[in-house]
């Protein structure tokens, strides 16, 4: 009967396993040479344009919340955009100036070491909070821009909303960042 039991235990243990890796999905490109996981149900678009920003970077691929994420809340949007630079890794240390932008800071999130700076700015009834990781990997800058946007508190009926919880979006988002792999 105990090994019944344990035989059980350890079935329904794997199967938890399993389902959790489940909830998220893989992406990884080999032109850029990198990858990361994110959760299942939100949206993946890989970079499909070959435009480069003004400092070099071209989009590789961003994951968007799904639509009616965090019903009730004055949450508007969430995205993780992955692009890439050709570029030396002092240019990859600067940033360029924001309005309300942080001071740059090195952090390690995974098993990777980023240069982050912080950023918010408001535009007609919405703010927008940012969070820009660099990392330099192998004579590439990879930058992941995580982007939560919602609407500001003053423009809804008191008690139609609840304000959206900041961190737990980041958590989703940084979550993205903690799985980057070359």
């Amino acid at each position: 009967m105990k090994r019944i039991c344990l035989v059980l235990v350890f079935a329904l243990l794997a199967g938890g396993v399993v389902a959790s890796k489940s909830r998220w999905k893989s992406f990884y490109s080999k032109e850029s040479k990198v990858g990361f996981r994110y959760l299942a149900g939100w949206k993946l678009e890989p970079g499909a344009s070959s435009t480069v920003d003004d400092q070099g970077f071209k989009e590789v691929a961003t994951v968007t919340t799904p639509e009616g994420a965090y019903a009730g809340t004055n949450f508007v949007e969430a995205r993780a955009v992955l692009s890439v630079a050709s570029v030396p890794e002092a240019t990859c240390q600067k940033f360029p100036p924001g309005a309300d932008s942080s001071p740059r800071r090195h952090v390690k999130v995974g098993n990777n070491m980023f240069y982050l700076v912080t950023d918010s700015e408001g535009a007609t009834g919405h703010i927008i909070e940012t969070r820009t990781y660099r990392t330099f990997h192998d004579g590439r800058c990879y930058q992941f821009a995580l982007d939560l946007n919602k609407g500001n508190m003053s423009f809804y009926d008191k008690g139609t909303v609840r304000a959206i919880n900041d961190r737990k979006v980041f958590a989703s988002l940084e979550a993205i960042v903690r799985s980057l792999y070359f």
